[in-house]
């Protein structure tokens, strides 16, 4: 896979190991998640939806069934919403809005079949990525914590430091 975001991007020549040419990829499938050559998260949201739509009819037919809204709720925290959650702060920011409506879409579908609404995608990213900050800043060997731990400023300190730096 080559990334590349030159406007005029000349063709590169193959790339050959002892002989043999390596196959250029565009999409690449890594934990999960799948990467682009372009590095938009497209390719990742039509497996994601795929994988929420089959969930979604899995849980229409419980509905069919008459199961307990309570059961049907449950269904949906185990089964359907780990399928968006996984690794939503990776991804989460920078989707698309036409993305964010499709997978936005189908939650607002199972919470209509649940009988209760369900939160947004924007505010369950939120949440994930406040709770891993948090994480972050507590734990003092991980390796990002020296870029969150000394740098704890209120909104107000980083306005203030922010209009100073733009005086000087």
């Amino acid at each position: 896979m080559v990334i590349n975001f030159k406007n005029n991007a000349t063709p590169l020549p193959p790339v050959q190991i002892k002989d043999s040419v390596v196959d250029r990829i565009h999409t690449y499938k890594y934990l999960g998640i799948v990467i682009n050559d372009t590095l938009t998260w497209g390719d990742h949201v039509d497996i994601v939806i795929k994988r929420l739509n089959s969930r979604l009819y899995c849980l229409r037919k419980l509905a069919n069934f008459d199961v307990h809204p309570e059961i049907l709720s449950m269904f949906y925290c185990s089964i359907i919403s780990g399928v968006f959650r996984y690794c939503l702060v990776c991804w989460g920011g920078n989707v698309s809005p036409t993305e964010k409506k499709r997978i936005h879409s189908i939650i607002r579908k199972a919470g209509h079949v649940i009988g209760e609404s369900q939160p947004s995608l924007d505010s369950i990213y939120d949440e994930l990525l406040t709770s891993k900050l948090k994480f972050l800043m507590d734990d003092q060997s991980h390796p990002l914590f020296y870029f969150t731990g000394d740098n704890q400023m209120t909104n107000e300190e980083r306005k203030a430091e922010t209009s100073h730096s733009k005086i000087q």
